[in-house]
Order: C-alpha cells, then sequence, then structure tokens
C-alpha cells in the first residue's frame, strides 16, 4: 500500500502540468490611429526601431491647363504648398519642346501685356514621358493679385528657343480655391 505522500506526488505534478498547459489566446491585432495624437502617445505606440517623421502640410487650390495636339505638349500646374506660410504659389510648368529656361512669363488681356515676376525653384520634377520637360517656378500671390484685370485671360510663357506659348488663366478662380482652403 502507497504511502501518502508518495500518492500526493503524483497528484502534485498532474497539478502542475495542468496549470502549464492551459490554453492561450493569440493577441489580436490592434490597429491605432495616431492622426492628431501628442508625441508621447505616438512614442509609447511605436515601441520599436522606428523613425518618426513629422509632416504638416500639402498642396491646396490646385490649377490645371493644358494644350496638346499630335506633335505639342504644354502645361501649367498652379498650386499652393501649405507648409510655406508665406504668399508663394508654385508653377509647375512641362513642355515637350527643347527649351532649357522660361525667359518671360506674362498675363495677356486683350492687346495689353502684363510682365509676371517669378522666380527659379531648385527642384528636379520627373516623368515616366522623356520628352517632357519640366521647369518649376514660384510666383507671388500679391503680385499676381494685384495685376487687376478681368477673370478670363491668358498666361504666356516665352522660352529660350524663342517659343511663345499660351494657356487660358483664370485669376478669379485661382483666388477662389484659395480663398476656400
Amino acid at each position: 500500500m502507497k504511502t501518502p505522500k508518495t500518492l500526493y506526488f503524483p497528484l502534485f505534478f498532474a497539478f502542475l502540468l495542468l496549470i502549464n498547459a492551459q490554453c492561450k489566446k493569440e493577441r489580436s491585432p490592434v490597429n491605432i490611429t495616431l492622426y492628431n495624437k501628442p508625441l508621447s502617445v505616438i512614442q509609447s505606440n511605436i515601441k520599436g526601431n522606428w523613425k518618426l517623421q513629422y509632416i504638416n502640410g500639402g498642396f491646396i487650390a490646385n490649377y490645371i491647363k493644358y494644350y496638346r495636339d499630335d506633335n505639342k505638349y504644354y502645361a501649367f500646374e498652379l498650386y499652393k504648398n501649405a507648409s510655406l506660410l508665406d504668399d508663394k504659389l508654385m508653377l509647375d510648368f512641362v513642355s515637350n519642346g527643347n527649351y532649357k529656361k522660361i525667359d518671360r512669363i506674362y498675363l495677356k488681356e486683350g492687346g495689353i501685356e502684363t510682365k509676371l515676376k517669378f522666380k527659379s525653384r531648385e527642384e528636379i520634377i520627373k516623368s515616366d514621358n522623356p520628352e517632357q520637360k519640366f521647369y518649376p517656378i514660384m510666383i507671388s500671390s500679391k503680385d499676381l493679385e494685384s495685376k487687376k484685370t478681368a477673370c478670363e485671360i491668358q498666361i504666356v510663357f516665352k522660352l529660350d528657343n524663342g517659343s511663345i506659348l499660351t494657356l487660358p488663366f483664370n485669376i478669379c478662380a485661382i483666388f477662389e480655391q484659395l480663398d476656400k482652403s
């Protein structure tokens, strides 16, 4: 006959096995939105070898016009970079013509031409079409607003190769979009 000590030992061992052999539910994936959260909350949730970058801004008030036929393509996109707190508007000009730079930009209303001041930007814009060449510039919204023209006018780009490219330009629509943003 077994003594109580020898009887309790296998029961104790079986009890330990049962405790350690319990089923565990896997952790459910957690989806946490960190948008507009304080930095301390973001850091406590990221935990790991992450690189935290903060981006504020974006593009607002996009205005795009283009011309295309069988041989010629040119266009511009005018927008405000929200991360810049000044009055600068970005203008990305593109053409499939052979040019290196824009010599002059002016606004044309009927027979009246008004020069538009601009400054080249140091950005490089790439396209999947190697024929297209981009020329990024900045213009002042205050300078544009001071021109006192009709809403529907034309913008004219005079290139260094002698080409003169004209597109429709609606100043009222541009400032309406800027006011909404």
